[in-house]
């Protein structure tokens, strides 16, 4: 019972279902690792962890993701906090800054700074 307490106790909508609620709501790309749920709600979710977005695979297995999220001029980092801080770290190293904005549940969601 204690390995499956979560499959009764946790809430009916997860935190990444509400995200892409989020995002369906901001205009821009949001960018992030686990973008499954929010991916299958909103058009204008991105994946950056590679498993269903071949370029994002290249730029972390060259070690450059940053310079992909930079390239790619994502509007919103988001994930829960020990995912999304490395994404603002390593955009930061290629020249773009993120403020924290917002946050859904356990998920932080940071905005591109002009």
């Amino acid at each position: 019972v204690y390995r499956y307490v979560n499959n009764f106790t946790a809430p009916p909508k997860s935190d990444f279902y509400r995200v892409g609620l989020w995002a369906c709501a901001h205009t821009g790309r949001v960018g992030l690792d686990q973008s499954g749920t929010a991916g299958f709600i909103a058009p204008n979710v991105m994946n950056l962890d590679g498993k269903v977005n071949p370029e994002a695979l290249a730029a972390r297995k060259a070690g450059k993701i940053g310079e992909y999220i930079t390239r790619e001029r994502i509007e919103y980092l988001a994930d829960w906090k020990p995912l999304v801080e490395p994404l603002v770290s390593d955009a930061k190293k290629y020249g773009a800054s993120y403020r924290l904005f917002d946050s859904v549940g356990y998920v932080l969601i940071y905005k591109r700074e002009p």
